[in-house]
């Protein structure tokens, strides 16, 4: 399967930086007027499908080697330190392919065996580059021998290291990710993916209240412009939902286990048993996931989420009858204490 141009624009060659974002162009990442001072350019690849696509698109097959190679450009006057990695690309909670580094990201692949970073070395390298000139990194890749059809993706992460942090304020950061896609079997890969809903569940977080689907793309096949379609609402009342919503451009990596979050805004939540309603459809195929998982939210979470919001309590049918007892026994000695008083 070959990656579209578009996705790698939107995802792949996406220049991470704190209030700076900066265009991958052809070949060649360039941070221009920026302050970012750097600029990396990958090199060709004897392996590559398409030599004009500025990303890595490789076809390898089983236990093949091949170095991945890039040049690491300072354009500043300072000798700098640049960290180079081998990420994994994962699904990140908007249902974004997403190539930035992540903490335990060998956890959110459905077999980390045949991640990027498990068949890259070094994973992770420091490299100094000195004043106006440039260094070029190598990272050596061998195809898993475990036969499967599909596609590896992964990226290759530059980060300008700071010499120094601005105390209390704020300081650029700048990156680069550029995709690599490795596909087996001559880029043929299985038709349907096999995408899974594994449970839903409540979040409250300093007033941010949202839904959690944690899904799983288990076969080694990407999607992209996906549609979703989310409906929340109390269990029993599907007329109205809580949130009914639809997003376009959503893409999903192969292999990965990952949380969608759905916001809930400024919805009422209170205790019970809701139902989240999910469609995922790819326009393209015409393939549609759809899924309904119960899940609930407790009194406790409930006066969490919404603290300025009593919750309703039912009072139970016998205490309603032992009120009625006592109000008429009261009322009946108020009478005899009335009568006594009179006849006095």
């Amino acid at each position: 399967m070959k990656i579209t141009k578009s996705l790698l624009l939107k995802t792949a060659l996406t220049l991470v930086a704190v209030f700076s974002i900066l265009t991958f162009k052809t070949q060649i990442a360039q941070a221009n007027d920026t302050g970012a001072e750097f600029s990396v350019n990958t090199l060709q690849n004897e392996n590559q499908v398409d030599q004009n696509e500025p990303y890595f698109d490789l076809k390898l097959n089983p236990n093949q080697k091949t170095d991945l190679a890039v040049n690491v450009i300072n354009d500043s006057d300072d000798e700098q330190t640049f960290t180079v990695m081998a990420n994994d690309a994962l699904t990140n909670s908007n249902l974004i392919i997403d190539y930035s580094p992540f903490k335990n990201s060998k956890k959110q692949l459905v077999n980390p065996k045949i991640g990027f970073s498990a068949i890259s070395s070094p994973s992770k390298q420091k490299v100094t580059v000195s004043a106006h000139s440039f260094k070029k990194v190598t990272i050596k890749v061998q195809a898993p021998s475990d036969k499967f059809d599909g596609t590896i993706l992964g990226g290759i992460y530059v980060r300008k290291e700071l010499k120094s942090m601005v105390k209390n304020g704020y300081t650029n950061r700048f990156n680069f990710a550029t995709a690599v896609v490795i596909n087996r079997n001559g880029g043929k890969s299985v038709k349907i993916p096999d995408l899974k809903l594994n449970k839903a569940r409540f979040k409250s977080d300093d007033m941010n209240n949202q839904v959690i689907a944690s899904l799983q793309n288990s076969s080694n096949v990407y999607q992209t412009k996906l549609k979703t379609e989310t409906k929340i609402y109390k269990q029993g009342n599907s007329s109205k939902p809580l949130v009914n919503q639809t997003n376009d451009d959503r893409s999903i990596a192969p292999n990965t286990k990952f949380d969608y979050t759905i916001p809930l805004d400024k919805a009422k939540v209170g205790n019970g048993k809701y139902i989240l309603d999910l469609t995922i459809t790819n326009p393209k195929t015409g393939k549609v996931w759809h899924w309904k998982e119960p899940f609930e939210v407790s009194r406790t979470e409930s006066v969490k989420a919404n603290p300025y919001v009593k919750t309703v309590k039912t009072i139970p049918f016998i205490y309603w009858v032992y009120a009625v007892l006592l109000l008429l026994i009261v009322i009946l000695l108020l009478v005899l204490i009335f009568k006594k008083k009179k006849n006095k």
